[in-house]
């Protein structure tokens, strides 16, 4: 069994490599504009947790040819996944930019799946920045559409995140419940990434209960799934929960070596989130075994990424965007109960018109026939 997954997860990660390796090609044939615009911002979207510097280089083409053509579609997927860029380096304000810049363009064209996207990394930035309601509530739009078109694979992402969300909210039993979900949808198969997501926020929430042992088995499955794979940050997630439970379990050395690991890969990609979360269990770690000068600078690191993350401008910005993202909503819902209001007044109108005409039709015969009937006597 363990030679057929692991067998299974090298022709995921192989079938994934494939069409990063097709796009390349592709970028390289003749192309309409807009063929290779949704090249290159698939392409960029693929290697955001493997080349993120090649995602950034590919944008910046992409923006090139938006320039010159009207393309609402590619114009929302340029400014999405600029989005997610900015969001894994900690930049929240231009994050949430770009992916209201992109929900926008979406709610207009009534881009069903695509507003689904934005409201869950809407939710992801909001959820970071620890506005947990505003968080919800996209993650929430997002399951509502999802529902309605019975999408396993990103009903099993908004899952993640709102396993992500109860964590930080301290409702492990919540987290289970939503992890749960993401295996009862079997997406393994479908894309290893979304399983190992859910396998570090189910580890978590047993690692807060303390079943440090089960937390660990299932800590080795997500890491082993972000080995196979290759996605970077899925790996420093897992590496960092294994650091921890080897801290927990006594063995801060341990715990230090994957602590730096992780580090140094989070660092790779610019993860920013990562880095962060990273100094934090590597102050902890050097706190466990009293060497409290390391621990100082471990510490006074994640204070300094803590502090450029949610800084009171940032969290000011955001929300002023969000504010601005409700009024807009709420005059569209208000336009769009207007426009059905007076389509319903000018069918009753026309109906009444009809009534009005027949009631005239009938009266002119009746009295056609009265007419008719008095010359003939």
């Amino acid at each position: 069994m363990v030679f057929i997954f692991s067998l299974l997860i090298t022709v995921l990660q192989l079938c994934a490599q494939s069409e990063r390796e097709l796009l390349e090609q592709r970028l390289r044939l003749e192309l309409t504009d807009t063929a290779r615009i949704n090249a290159l911002n698939r392409l960029a979207y693929l290697n955001r947790a493997i080349d993120p510097a090649r995602s950034w280089e590919l944008l910046r083409e992409s923006n090139a040819l938006l320039q010159r053509v009207d393309y609402p579609q590619g114009q929302s997927d340029y400014h999405n996944h600029l989005g997610v860029l900015f969001y894994r380096q900690g930049n929240y304000t231009r994050a949430a930019e770009q992916h209201l810049a992109a929900l926008k363009i979406r709610e207009y064209r009534n881009d069903r799946l695509g507003m689904m996207k934005s409201y869950i990394n809407l939710g992801n930035v909001y959820g970071d920045l620890l506005q947990y309601s505003r968080a919800a509530r996209f993650y929430e739009k997002a399951e509502q559409l999802l529902l309605e078109q019975n999408d396993s694979f990103w009903l099993a992402r908004v899952y993640n995140n709102q396993a992500a969300l109860s964590l930080q909210m301290n409702n492990s039993v919540l987290c289970k419940s939503y992890c749960n979900k993401v295996l009862q949808l079997n997406i393994g198969e479908k894309d290893p990434t979304l399983l190992g997501q859910a396998l570090n926020n189910l580890g978590v929430a047993f690692q807060n209960e303390g079943q440090l042992d089960s937390a660990q088995v299932i800590y080795n499955r997500a890491y082993q799934l972000g080995e196979k794979s290759g996605d970077k940050t899925l790996l420093t997630d897992a590496t960092i929960n294994l650091g921890n439970i080897f801290r927990l379990k006594g063995e801060s050395a341990q715990g230090i070596v994957f602590h730096r690991d992780a580090l140094e890969l989070a660092a790779s990609i610019g993860y920013a989130e990562g880095i962060r979360v990273a100094y934090q269990a590597l102050s902890e770690d050097y706190e466990a075994q009293g060497n409290w000068k390391e621990a100082f600078f471990a510490h006074r690191r994640f204070k300094q990424i803590s502090d450029s993350l949610l800084n009171e401008h940032t969290t000011q910005t955001t929300s002023d965007l969000f504010k601005l993202w409700e009024q807009e909503l709420k005059a569209r819902e208000w336009e769009s109960r207007q426009g059905a209001a007076q389509m319903e007044q000018e069918r009753q109108s026309r109906r009444m018109e009809r009534i009005i005409t027949g009631a005239v039709v009938v009266l002119a015969l009746i009295g056609i026939a009265i007419i008719y009937l008095r010359r003939r006597s």
